[in-house]
């Protein structure tokens, strides 16, 4: 995906921009935002931005001084103005500054989107071309859990930078698009990268530690090895077949949905929706009824077991409820259980 950076001192207006298309869908992710361009200059970088899409009239720094310092340090950045009725003096001067294109404001949603896939088309047209085809094939191989191919399309990523002498920075920026891509997957799905590996800091500059192009091309393939074994792991089957295990081995806490989606790095929501898909039933009344089996299990066998502990160790803390509840679902309350079907009568 390409990163586009907004710069414009409405807050409104970057807010706007932000919703008026489908970023994500076009292949684009918003990496960053400033309301004038000193502070754009602060934050932009060749890492984090492809495309600057900047007002010209802004206070303490406006566009023009802007895409004049841009086109100093980051050349390879593409610039797009907005411009009002009277800026047309601006606009003349800005074309001196390499500015890729001009709409006017307010921004109309088709022209800001052909302008976009044109550039798009210009980095994927420029000597060094970003690979989609690759991409999208090493995207497959992550969703087939295809290890073997994983490995030979990352080889055959970094042969081919290697062979048409691509600079280093742009390789870092192809590796972190491609995991910009992999995480917005991760994330429709309820869960991201940083859950499946650790790093401090933003996935922008996740490459920028490294200094040699092996050290990337290593790095690279070990969080995408990282992914597919999640993926692999994560199963819907598997996945619930994994939580139904773990909230049988910990029924005495207190494991809310909310906690087994922590610890499972899923989304509350998701999970709710995928075990009532998988099960057939809520989360809640599977919880209630695994409680229930347990505790007519050692109201049958732990004669030595008082109700209350028994209550405690099927997860409830109020043995009235509890009482309730083994009445509701069982038929009888716990001591009757107790006296038709265990070994003792100790209350």
């Amino acid at each position: 995906m390409l990163k586009v950076f907004l710069v414009d001192d409405e807050h409104l207006v970057r807010k706007g921009l932000k919703k008026l298309i489908p970023w994500e869908q076009l292949g684009f992710v918003i990496s960053g935002e400033a309301c004038d361009g000193e502070q754009a200059l602060e934050l932009i970088n060749a890492d984090n931005t492809d495309i600057v899409i900047t007002d010209l009239k802004m206070p303490i720094m406006d566009g023009l001084m802007l895409t004049s310092k841009l086109k100093e340090s980051y050349p390879g950045i593409k610039v797009i103005v907005l411009t009002g009725f009277d800026d047309f003096e601006y606009m003349q001067q800005s074309i001196r500054n390499n500015v890729t294109d001009y709409l006017l404001k307010p921004v109309n949603a088709e022209l800001l989107t052909d302008s976009l896939l044109k550039i798009k088309d210009s980095f994927a047209n420029a000597n060094y071309s970003y690979p989609f085809m690759l991409e999208s094939k090493l995207l497959m191989c992550l969703e087939n859990c295809d290890e073997t191919e994983l490995r030979n399309l990352v080889s055959e990523l970094f042969d081919d930078c290697h062979r048409n002498k691509v600079p280093q920075e742009i390789i870092k920026n192809i590796c972190t698009n491609i995991l910009i891509t992999v995480n917005a997957k991760l994330d429709s799905r309820g869960s991201s990268l940083d859950k499946i590996i650790s790093y401090d800091c933003s996935l922008v500059d996740y490459f920028n530690r490294f200094a040699s192009c092996r050290e990337v091309e290593m790095e690279f393939g070990r969080v995408l090895q990282a992914v597919l074994e999640y993926n692999s792991q994560r199963s819907d089957n598997k996945l619930i077949d994994q939580i139904k295990v773990y909230i049988e081995k910990h029924l005495e806490e207190d494991i809310t949905l909310s906690a087994i989606a922590a610890k499972f790095y899923l989304n509350p929501s998701y999970l709710s929706q995928l075990f009532k898909s998988e099960t057939g039933e809520n989360y809640v009344d599977f919880l209630m009824k695994c409680r229930i089996d347990k505790a007519k299990k050692l109201l049958e066998t732990g004669e030595n077991l008082r109700i209350q502990d028994i209550c405690e160790l099927g997860g409830y803390n109020d043995a009235n409820y509890f009482g309730q509840l083994c009445k509701k679902h069982v038929g009888v309350l716990p001591s009757e259980y107790k006296l038709l079907h265990g070994t003792g009568t100790r209350t």
